[in-house]
């Protein structure tokens, strides 16, 4: 492995441990008796994800504390594979672009 690859790899774990870490999230009100609404609400950090307070601003709703239980969010898993596959092919792709032929 030259230096070439190894910096390739070096950067594609560091942007998958960003990937793992700012995950994107979706956030739905569940209206009683009616049909459910969603909204994309953006890459939060794992740790601090959005909570009901949150998800009930972005829906633009300011009643009362009593409305938080409608409100949840949620990650976005297919896209989070979806990236990290794109990511995993990129850097496939580059670490055999940068392979030099040795005799």
């Amino acid at each position: 492995m030259n230096k070439k690859q190894r910096i390739v790899i070096l950067i594609g774990v560091i942007i998958l441990l960003f990937n793992g870490i700012f995950l994107p999230y979706e956030g739905e009100y569940r209206r009683p008796r009616s049909e459910n609404v969603k909204a994309y609400l953006g890459y939060y950090f794992f740790f601090s994800p959005p909570q009901p307070f949150d998800v009930r601003i972005e829906f633009g709703f300011y009643g009362t504390d009593k409305s938080l239980m409608f409100f949840h969010s949620y990650v976005l898993t297919d896209r989070v594979w979806l990236q990290i596959g794109i990511i995993s092919i990129v850097i496939i792709g580059l670490y055999f672009l940068f392979k030099t032929v040795s005799k």
